[in-house]
Formats: C-alpha cells, structure tokens, sequence
C-alpha cells in the first residue's frame, strides 16, 4: 500500500548549490528531485538513512528531530521518562551517567539503558529462532534498512525478523514491567535519524531527540555535564549487549547463548555496501548459500557514528575504545556481583533477562511499501530518447563518470525520465555545451564558473606550453595541493605520461578538441587514472592560447577493468586444456570450441562453427521428451542465472550416440553475454 512517510531531511534551498553530493552519497538515489535549481527530497522514497546529511559540506540539508518539543513538554509539566541508545557512550565519553544526572534535573522522571533492551532482543531472536528454525534472519535493529525493504525489496520481508528493535523492547518493557510510568511520553536519545520512522509506524516513542540537539543545548546554554553527579539507569544493568551499537554487537551478544552462531552469521554494514549486499540477497537464497543470521546497520561504524552523533569524524579506534571499556565494566560488574559467586554468571543474566521478558510482547510487523517506489524504467527507445538530450549519440558517449552523483549514465537518464533531474546536470553535457564559441563562453562564464566550482569533476586550463593557468577545487584535490595554479601540468606526470601529454598538445595545434586517458600522480604519490576531455581556447583574432579540460577521475574503473581481463586470463586458460568439452555459444550458434570438443564429436573447428548443440541430438531423448523444447527450457533458466546440469544423448558426426552430461552457465565477457556449455 502507498504510505506518506514522516519527513526526517529538509533542504535549505538557499544554500544547495546543486552539486549532486547528495545524490551520490544516496544509496536509493531516486528520493532526490535534481530537477531544479536545488535538490529536493521526496520523503515517500526516502529510507532516512542520513548519508546525504554527511556528505552536504553546504549545510544544505538539515535533520528533524523532536528536541523543541522534547523541551516544550517538560515545560508544561508533562510527564517524561528517556531512553538513551548504547551509543551515547561513544558520543559522551565517560560522562554519559551524568548526562542521566541532567536529565533528572530538567524533570525527566526515569532514564532507561536501551542496551537492556538490546539484551532482551537477543533473547527475542534466539528464541524466534529456537521455535520458528527459519533459514535465514535479518536483523532490523536498523530503520533505515526496514523501510528499505518495506519499499525497494519487499520480497524481503518475510526474512525480516518479526521482532522488535532494542528500542521498542525497552519502551515496550517500561509500559509493562514498569506501570509507574505506562502513561509517560518516551524521549529517545538516538543517534539516528530514521528512528522517528519506526515510532510512527509501530505507535512507540514521542520524541526522537538526536545528540547533536542535546550537544548544541549544552553548549549554547553553558551546561557543563561535569557538575551533575552520574546516576545510574532505572532499569536492570545490560551485560555485553551495551556492544549492541558496534558493528558486529547483535553477534557477540548472541555468542554468549550461542556460541557457533558467529559462523552462522553475516556481519555488513555501510550504505555502500549493505544495499548491494541486499540486492544480491534473493538469488543468494535461491542458491542455498545465504547465512542464518544477518547481522546488519546501515551505518559504516554502526550506530556509534550515525548520522546525529558527534564522533562522524572521528577514528574508529577512538570510538569502539569507550564502547568496548563500558562492555568490560559491565561484564566485570556481573562476574563479581553477589548472586554470581554460587553460580553461573550466565544463568543470572538469563534469569534476569525473563523477568522482563514475555512471550507475543516484543512482536513486530512489517508494511509492504512497494507501491511508494513509483520510479520508471524507459525502455531502449525511451533511454536513447533522453540520451540525445544529454548530447549522447553513441556508446562512446556512455561514460559512467559518476559526476551527476547516479554513478552510471543508465541511471542519470532514469531520473531524467521521471523528472528528477535535467540534461544540464551531466558532464558530457556540459562539454558539448563548452565546446561552443567562445563568444557564447563568455556569456554563460557566471553560469559555467559556478558549476566548475560546485562540479565534483577536475577543470583545468593550460596554455600552449602546458602551464596551468587555472584550476578548480575538484582538481586541487585530485593533485594533492591547492597552490597549482603557475606550475607546469608535466610536474605532474612521469616520462611515459608526459610523451602522451605532449603527443596530445600536438595533435591540439591541428584539431580543437579531443578526449584521451592520462595518469597522473598527486603530491602524496598516489596514482590516478584520468579520463580527460580537451578543447583549444582561441583570442578574439582567432589565435589558439591554449586548452581548458575537463578531468574525470577514473582509477576504479581502471581497477574493474583490470579485474575483468584477469578472470577472462584464468577462463581462456581452462578454456583450451580441460579434459571435457567446453563451448560458447552465442545466441544458441557455437562460436568456439576447445580440443577436447573437437575430438569428442569427431568434427574440425570449421565444422563444429556456427552449429548448433540441437544439432548434435536425437530428435527425442529416451524418455520421450522433445529435444528441441527440452534443450530451450534449459537455456531459458541459464538466461535466468541458474545453471542447470542434465544427462542427454548426443550424436557424433559418424551418427553414434552416446550418453553425457551437461552443465550450462551464463557467463559475460568484455561485456557481452554467452552460455557455456560443459559436456563430459
């Protein structure tokens, strides 16, 4: 069903520059509208995960949390109690029980450990997992990748863990074990920005209450948390699960229980990586390889840096350091208590955890948004349509620069056909459009510096010698230093690169632009594949004085390309000494063939070209089936990403047949699409 979300990201149109940071930082993408003079959001596809929030260095976009009415609340003598997320103590080092004592101060009436929480999650899952025996669990302590799958991948869900976050747990634990305080609104300290998704949708939380808010206050009001004596949580002591923030803390936890599960376990995280990961899940299923447990965040270091917290920046050392010294405390705090000298620490912990714990409590559903995802697919006609309006006429014109932030021209050109983006916004684009005369250069100079500023692609102009006349930010830091301009492009080439260099000042003198790759290396030594496009500068006599280009950083697709040549190597080697039969087949015709083919079916190479395998088999197989429709359903799930294996008759070119069995597998190479066939 189609659900209007909570808007969780506003834009400050004011200050978005339309650099697309946003968008490339995005892992759905599509949520943002380009198509203006700023980049909107559209709230109903965003999955909130914050990653634009990072990546902005305009300020553009700006969070919404529920801190204003957090305050206004205890103001009007509402009735308050918080819970603080495991995280907080990363975020405030060694003073987080006395961020406890401050709140008690403003006239928060309790302050519950959502690690407790995280304790009794665990408990949920392996309970789940005890009774229901599923074969796969994906972890959802993260809202941001439940509303992912709830939108982009519902096909997902029934593999969601119907259980609630460590959150939910602990609201749900205070309004039934803790009566006192069933009818009190809940304050979230969190880290994150999504978490006002989850209350909304399951009916828990009133103020979702980032540490950022909590940290501007502090500052601004002169509040130093030192002056307040540290209290401690109202709710029972977590054990190891205060590691719940960290990547990998749903599995350490669980370890305690269970001690195999951390082979069992998938442990991801990171918008670029989690998303791909998720992507590739289904046909993983499919296969029967996925794990029992995937333990997720959407977070690359959890939830200790998520996007509301204050260590973004920092080392993740620094960070899992103040983590990992409360989990020692709190581990030592149960391995020397009272109840534990007679017995196994374990079982107290256990003991303690079903106190708080009931059956059908912690229960969560999930809500299938699949109709919110309303974005089109064009078609080959409808891509080459909007293509040509990006001044794209060829494959040589499909670049994947990544400039627009969509990473592939594919996707640029599907935003563009679901109005949200423009032709304007490409790079190619915008080196047709400087390619025009200089005189229609020099009227959109304010338009075109702009976008050289704000473009997260390298703009350099040199004049005849190779001198850098100017440079943009992007370049600076490409090459590694901001004082480039004066110098000479050749400071930044080796021999070999400064030949081809050289090689294509020339060939300027003779034609006004060109496009060719170039390595360069920055002042730190580093390496960097260039894909440069070049265009002569003329004087108002018509005198050349010189090239602008514009440089796009190619060194990961260089390092893709050379992974592909690598495996095409090891396949061609397989190809021409293996004891069985391989062939490829292009659209059903064979193209090629190894030796052992060859001897197998007693025909030449001349012979064996352009045949095809039905030509080689009987008109029905011995159980009666039809060889021909029995062979295109088989080559119908190869397409499909099977690969099917089978006994089959064959016929050699003397008209013996002879029994054999058969893989088929759908491989590409350089790009284009084959079966290889395997018969032994």
């Amino acid at each position: 069903m189609k659900k209007q979300l909570t808007k969780i990201i506003d834009v400050n149109k004011d200050k978005c520059i339309n650099c697309h940071a946003c968008i490339l930082a995005c892992p759905v993408k599509y949520c943002n509208d380009g198509s203006g003079d700023h980049v909107n959001v559209n709230f109903d596809l965003c999955i909130g995960c914050g990653s634009c929030l990072v990546k902005c260095t305009h300020n553009a976009r700006i969070y919404l949390d529920d801190f204003s009415y957090f305050l206004k609340a205890l103001e009007k003598g509402e009735k308050v109690v918080a819970i603080v997320a495991p995280s907080v103590a990363a975020n405030f080092p060694d003073k987080y029980l006395n961020l406890n004592g401050w709140f008690k101060s403003i006239g928060i009436e309790a302050v519950f450990d959502v690690s407790f929480g995280a304790e009794l999650t665990v408990y949920s899952y392996l309970n789940y997992i005890k009774e229901k025996n599923p074969k796969l669990v994906i972890a959802q302590p993260c809202p941001a990748i439940v509303t992912y799958l709830e939108i982009y991948k519902p096909e997902l869900l029934e593999y969601l863990v119907p259980v609630d976050s460590p959150m939910l747990h602990t609201m749900k634990m205070i309004k039934h074990f803790y009566p006192k305080y069933k009818n009190h609104k809940i304050a979230v300290i969190s880290p994150c920005t999504a978490k006002k998704r989850e209350f909304d949708e399951t009916g828990y939380g009133d103020f979702n209450v980032a540490y950022k808010s909590l940290d501007e206050f502090l500052k601004t009001s002169n509040i130093d948390l030192n002056n307040y004596e540290p209290v401690d949580y109202d709710n029972p002591p977590a054990e190891r699960a205060v590691l719940f923030s960290s990547p990998g803390g749903l599995m350490q936890t669980a370890e305690r229980w269970v001690p195999e599960i951390r082979y069992k376990t998938r442990k991801i995280e990171g918008t670029h990586t989690i998303y791909n990961y998720l992507k590739q899940l289904p046909e993983v299923i499919e296969l029967g390889t996925a794990p029992l447990l995937i333990d997720c965040l959407n977070c690359e270091n959890g939830c200790n840096a998520g996007s509301l917290t204050l260590v973004k920046d920092k080392s993740i050392d620094e960070i899992e350091f103040y983590i990992n010294k409360r989990n020692l405390e709190q581990q030592n705090l149960y391995l020397n208590s009272p109840e534990t000298q007679d017995s196994d620490y374990k079982k107290v912990i256990e003991n303690l955890i079903k106190k708080y714990w009931k059956e059908n409590l912690y229960t969560r559903n999930y809500i299938n948004l699949s109709e919110n995802n309303y974005i089109k697919t064009p078609t080959e006609v409808e891509l080459w349509t909007i293509y040509n309006k990006m001044k794209k006429y060829s494959q040589d014109d499909i670049l994947n620069c990544t400039s627009c932030g969509y990473e592939k021209c594919e996707s640029m050109a599907t935003a563009i056909f679901n109005n949200l983006n423009r032709p304007e916004n490409c790079h190619f684009y915008l080196h047709k459009e400087a390619i025009l005369s200089h005189e229609e250069i020099l009227k959109s100079q304010k338009r075109l510096r702009n976008i050289l500023e704000s473009t997260s692609e390298g703009f350099i102009q040199i004049d005849n010698n190779g001198n850098i006349i100017e440079a943009n930010p992007t370049l600076k830091q490409m090459f590694g230093e901001d004082d480039i301009v004066g110098k000479s492009a050749f400071d930044f080439l080796d021999e070999k690169n400064k030949e081809i260099f050289i090689q294509q000042l020339n060939i300027r003198n003779h034609q006004d632009n060109g496009k060719y790759e170039l390595e360069i290396k920055s002042k730190n030594g580093e390496k960097i594949y260039c894909l440069i496009s070049a265009t002569n500068i003329y004087d108002d006599d018509g005198k050349k004085t010189g090239s602008f280009g514009m440089i796009s950083n190619i060194t990961d697709l260089k390092k893709a390309e050379q992974t592909i040549q690598n495996s095409e190597k090891k396949f061609r080697t397989l190809f021409e000494y293996a004891n069985f039969g391989i062939f490829l087949l292009r659209n059903e015709l064979i193209i090629e063939c190894n030796k052992k083919g060859l001897e197998m079916f007693g025909c030449s190479t001349e012979q064996m070209i352009g045949m095809t395998l039905l030509q080689f088999s009987p008109e029905n197989q011995p159980d009666g089936s039809d060889s021909e429709s029995k062979l295109k359903i088989q080559f119908d799930l190869t397409l499909a990403n099977k690969q099917p294996t089978f006994y089959w008759v064959l016929s050699r070119k003397n008209k013996t047949e002879f029994d054999s069995e058969i893989s088929l597998a759908k491989i590409v190479l350089s790009g284009e699409t084959f079966i290889q066939v395997i018969i032994r």
